[in-house]
This record gives C-alpha cells, sequence and structure tokens, in this order.
C-alpha cells in the first residue's frame, strides 16, 4: 500500500569462512540492516535512481547448469541455491546476499567485486554426484561496470564482459570434478549477463526442463535463449552464458579440464533479486 514501508529485520553476519579448505578467510564481521520489498519513491522511480547514492542488489536465487558436451554430456550438471533443501541442514542454506552498487546520472552502474567475504555460495546435498555437499561459491577478481536503460528500454540492465569464479573445496576422492588437492576453480567468461535475452545457443534446447523446491523453472528458457526480466518495482533477472577459462590458478580434474576446458561447454546462468537500499 502506499505510504507504507516494510523493513526488514534479518541482519547479514559476514563471519569467518567456515570450510575446511586450508586457504579459508577471516572476515570482518558486519551487521547491516535493509528495505525490504518497501513502497517508496525510490522504488516506484526505478531505472532511474538517484545519482551519488549506493544501493543494494539482493540475489535471492540463482541457479546455473553446466553444460558439457559430446564424450562428456554425462558431466552436465546444475547447482542453485534452491535445489535439494530437503537433505541441507538448515544453517547451511543459502541466504540471501546483498551487493551494493552506484548508478550516475548517464545510467551506468558500477557493482562492487563480489569476494570471499560476500557470503555469495550455493549449498549441494552430500547425494551430489560432483560437489558431494561442497558449497559452490561464485567471485569476481574486481568491480564490474554495467548500466540500467533509461530511454529505450527502461530498466534493462546490462553488464557486458564479465568475469566470474567460479570455486568449491570438494576434498573428496568421489569427485571427478576436483583437482589433486581437493579444489574446483575455474574461471568463467559471461560475455552478456543482461535482463533481456542472452544470444542463441542450440544447447539450451538440450537443457531438462528441471524445477527448484519452490516449483519454478530453474532456468527461464525460450526456444534457444535465456530470457531474464528487466528491473520492475525494484525486482530483476539476469541471464547469461558464460564459458569456461583456463589460467594459471584454474584448479580441476585432468578430466574436468578435457570436459569443460579443452571441449565445448558453457554456463548457463540466472539470478533473481531485488534492487534495496541499506537502512540508516
Amino acid at each position: 500500500m502506499m505510504g507504507e514501508t516494510e523493513l526488514s529485520d534479518a541482519v547479514s553476519l559476514f563471519t569467518t569462512v567456515t570450510d575446511n579448505a586450508p586457504d579459508a578467510v577471516v572476515c570482518d564481521e558486519v551487521s547491516r540492516s535493509y528495505y525490504d520489498e518497501y513502497d517508496n519513491p525510490t522504488e516506484r522511480s526505478l531505472p532511474v535512481l538517484a545519482d551519488g547514492k549506493s544501493y543494494y542488489l539482493r540475489i535471492d536465487k540463482l541457479s546455473a547448469y553446466i553444460q558439457t558436451t559430446g564424450a562428456f554430456a554425462a558431466y552436465a550438471t546444475q547447482v542453485s541455491t534452491h535445489l535439494y533443501l530437503d537433505v541441507i541442514p538448515e544453517a547451511d542454506r543459502y541466504q540471501p546476499v546483498y551487493l551494493p552498487f552506484t548508478t550516475d546520472e548517464s545510467g551506468n552502474v558500477t557493482v562492487a567485486e563480489i569476494d570471499a567475504c560476500s557470503g555469495f555460495g550455493m549449498p549441494t546435498p552430500i547425494t551430489d554426484t560432483f560437489f558431494l555437499a561442497a558449497p559452490v561459491a561464485v567471485n569476481t577478481a574486481e568491480a564490474f561496470i554495467g548500466s540500467i536503460d533509461r530511454a529505450e528500454t527502461p530498466g534493462r540492465f546490462s553488464v557486458p564482459n564479465i568475469v566470474l569464479r567460479m570455486s568449491s573445496y570438494i576434498n573428496n576422492s568421489n569427485s571427478l570434478l576436483q583437482s589433486t588437492e581437493g579444489y574446483f576453480d575455474v574461471n568463467i567468461n559471461v560475455a552478456s549477463l543482461t535482463s533481456g535475452e542472452t544470444a542463441s545457443n542450440d544447447f539450451l534446447l538440450d537443457v531438462p526442463a528441471d524445477t527448484d523446491d519452490d516449483g519454478e523453472p530453474l532456468l527461464n528458457i525460450v526456444d534457444d535463449k535465456l530470457v531474464g526480466k528487466d528491473i520492475r518495482h525494484g525486482t530483476v533477472t539476469l541471464v547469461g552464458i558464460g564459458e569456461f577459462i583456463q589460467d594459471d590458478n584454474t584448479k580441476l580434474s585432468n578430466e574436468a579440464v578435457s570436459a569443460i576446458i579443452d571441449n565445448e561447454s558453457y554456463l548457463f546462468i540466472q539470478i533473481e533479486g531485488v534492487v534495496t537500499q541499506e537502512i540508516d
């Protein structure tokens, strides 16, 4: 209802990373509160955000499908923040992540680096063939620049050429993905993360039409494209297609290198979120 504001009582805590990885990161503890599902002029004016103010993209759900092909088609797998919750301990389930960003008078958007302390990880169940209950983190090496269209397609959110790093410390000899030290760690180049539609990719036709634990499609696939949703009343869905890149920091099994680096393969990704602000 107009004139009413709903405040979140939730508090985000960034604390010590508690996995068993040898290089586990210790993070400063931060406590913040945010507006959630609020009804005020800022939200109603989207996508024209006020200049010089800080906003947050609250990521409520992320789903990804690693599409392998040819002789490695059996490696194809999916991960999501909203899968197999009945076998994932409540304490390990995904909690929304708030990514800070700013915008200028031209609609350019700068989103802060997603680092190891951002808490951006997807849980996996012990029954997962490849990750075997190890959480899968998604990070970036730096802040990234995008834009929000204010003219031709109001609310169209686009981030070109973003490099995501997907990593996990699996440390289970049954995993087909991990390096000899127990890691899955690889860069993924996403040509465009957009609230519009991706380029065509024939392999999208082969992705199973699975749903998450909420009964919602894991990926919004229309023919051979992923289709997002432009910012409207603060909500947005971003989609993208990535390709795996090998560099000096890549940590994979030899089989995984063959399957996702040397062989044609893709990462189909979908992010659902809400634009919000911190409560002063």
